[in-house]
């Protein structure tokens, strides 16, 4: 299972890779879960398992549309096409983050991420309390 599972992962950055900064901002969240949905929905099937509790479902967001609310009311089997990158940032931009979730449908196997396009992230480091703080651990 957890070959099968960082396969998953590879498949999904060869997939990203092969976008150029142009064209990224038109991919739509089902396109980019969609190596997800499929590794999911295929050992599903193969396994005859039923469960698909919220928790145990492969997500992809992108920017204003993920928060809380749309992770708890996500459904995987009908992702959108119409959120793509170029529209789903803070009034209308272009995204800045994406968040994803790959499960492995016949294990405990999970695992999620945030990745940001670009170099629009700057990483919050706490209250500063006016002293120095260290970064290197981060």
């Amino acid at each position: 299972d957890l070959v099968n599972f960082e396969k998953q992962w590879s498949n999904f950055y060869s997939s990203m890779d092969l976008e150029t900064h142009l064209s990224i901002q038109e991919v739509s969240e089902a396109q980019a879960g969609e190596v997800f949905r499929s590794y999911y929905s295929h050992g599903l099937i193969s396994s005859n398992i039923t469960d698909r509790s919220p928790g145990r479902q492969p997500i992809m967001l992108f920017g204003s549309h993920s928060s809380k609310e749309d992770l708890e009311r996500y459904c995987f089997s009908f992702p959108s096409e119409s959120h793509v990158v170029r529209n789903t940032g803070t009034h209308g931009c272009p995204a800045t983050h994406m968040v994803l979730r790959c499960v492995a449908p016949r294990g405990p196997l999970a695992c999620a991420r945030t990745y940001f396009f670009g170099t629009t992230h700057s990483p919050y480091l706490g209250h500063q309390n006016g002293g120095q703080q260290k970064t290197d651990h981060l």
